[in-house]
């Protein structure tokens, strides 16, 4: 045998020993070369038990993902009981671009969207008290079964549609109730229209708060209009998509739902078919209202739309800028997304031409 063959055959010869070895300690629970690893017969240490435990001496242990958002912070400490700051709104700048205000609570306008919160209310009632199932079937989706049953978000299946217009004044609309009172989130930050039309750009809002939950506080604003308080969309942030659909996000709409189950929390989110933000939104809200343009939008697009939304089953349509005004049967109406064909949904409103978004 040459040196090379009698060197590589003793190597061998202290591998196989080494292993044996090792093979011993485990076996006997001892501290040899592979101590780190816990057999599945040995009770998990404290450091493993609970993430936030460690060792002296030792790094943390880490789940896989990380620590869950939701252990380090809770919204439902962080948020105030009451607003911390105030929005004086110009109603004459609102009324203007076509919105409601307290000055035309008589209006055409104001009547449709009566009949559009009516139902909204409606179902929200419903829906908690167990008179209506939320959808064709009785089972409910994992994602929506704990969902607040007072959050909704307005989107559109296209930009342009008039959602901005139609969650505005269906906020001051709601804001009229004498025994309710309405959250308006500006949770379209790419473009901002609920924050520009009232007066809150360039403020701490959505973005930032998802970021640093401790700005909670600072994003609240109360209104000029009683029962009325707004959050704004705040920065625009790169990665909001994965901010929306984190523990965190649903931390927060859980804290705002709960905190007044007589409030309704209304999220403003973006075309359904021009990002997946507005989708990943309405797994963690009840309800979801789609805006239609009369003449405009494709039935396509609306099957589309209604189809990003997955498995959702409280969905609302709502006809905006028909040629003078009332009830139109579009096709579109109160859903429950994919169960229910549009020809056989009962229309809900149909809005007069206005200004969109």
């Amino acid at each position: 045998m040459s040196t090379i063959e009698k060197a590589a055959a003793k190597l061998a010869q202290k591998k196989s020993k080494a292993k044996a070895k090792a093979g011993d300690g485990n076996a006997a629970g001892g501290t040899g070369g592979n101590a780190g690893l816990i057999s599945s017969s040995q009770p998990t240490p404290p450091a493993a038990a609970n993430p936030s435990v460690h060792l002296p001496g030792a790094a943390p242990v880490r789940s896989a993902v990380g620590v869950s958002a939701r252990d380090a912070h809770s919204f439902a400490q962080l948020l105030p009981q009451q607003p911390q700051n105030q929005l004086d709104l110009d109603f004459d700048d609102l009324a203007n671009k076509g919105f409601l205000t307290p000055n035309n609570a008589r209006s055409a306008l104001a009547q449709e969207f009566r009949k559009v919160k009516r139902q909204v209310l409606n179902r929200i009632d419903r829906l908690e008290t167990g008179v209506e199932s939320s959808g064709p079937t009785s089972e409910q989706p994992v994602e929506l079964r704990s969902a607040p049953f007072n959050t909704f978000m307005v989107s559109s299946a296209l930009a342009g549609e008039g959602k901005t217009f139609v969650s505005i004044n269906l906020a001051l609309s709601l804001a009229a109730e004498v025994d309710r009172e309405v959250l308006l989130v500006d949770g379209d930050t790419a473009k901002a229209d609920v924050s520009r039309n009232l007066g809150l750009q360039d403020r701490i809002g959505l973005g930032q708060v998802l970021q640093k939950p401790e700005l909670l506080g600072e994003a609240i604003f109360s209104t000029s209009v009683p029962r009325l308080s707004v959050i704004p969309a705040g920065e625009y942030v790169d990665n909001l998509d994965e901010l929306l659909a984190s523990d965190l996000m649903e931390d927060l709409v859980q804290a705002l739902g709960e905190q007044n189950r007589e409030r309704v929390i209304l999220f403003d989110a973006p075309p359904l078919l021009v990002t997946t933000e507005a989708a990943v939104l309405s797994r963690h809200l009840r309800q979801v209202l789609l805006v239609v343009e009369a003449n405009r939008t494709p039935k396509d697009a609306v099957t589309q739309a209604v189809h990003e939304l997955g498995d959702h089953r409280n969905v609302m349509m709502m006809l905006n800028k028909a040629s003078g005004g009332g009830r139109f049967g579009y096709g579109y109406g109160y859903g429950y997304g994919q169960g229910d064909s549009m020809s056989d949904t009962q229309d809900v409103a149909a809005l007069p031409d206005r200004k969109a978004d």
